[in-house]
């Protein structure tokens, strides 16, 4: 099973992704999903997770951006 978290800034693509993820994708578990980038920086860190849904146009701080602050990169982005 894939560990997942999901960022993104816009709340409707974040819930359709992870209805998406629920409906075609059983093998992915959803271990957190972040609206507001700079919590998931410690998110990343915390849960450590293997996958990465990762919005790349966001407000105050965007996915390369965000990526460059997290201590945790051994996932796939």
């Amino acid at each position: 099973m894939l560990r997942a978290i999901l960022i993104d800034d816009e709340e409707n693509s974040l819930n359709a992704l992870k209805q998406k993820l629920i409906q075609h994708c059983p093998s992915v578990e959803i271990l957190a999903s972040y609206s507001v980038p700079v919590e998931a920086i410690a998110g990343m860190d915390a849960y450590k997770p293997d996958i990465v849904f990762l919005d790349i146009e966001m407000p105050v701080l965007n996915g390369f951006n965000l990526l460059q602050q997290v201590s945790f990169k051994n996932f796939e982005p």
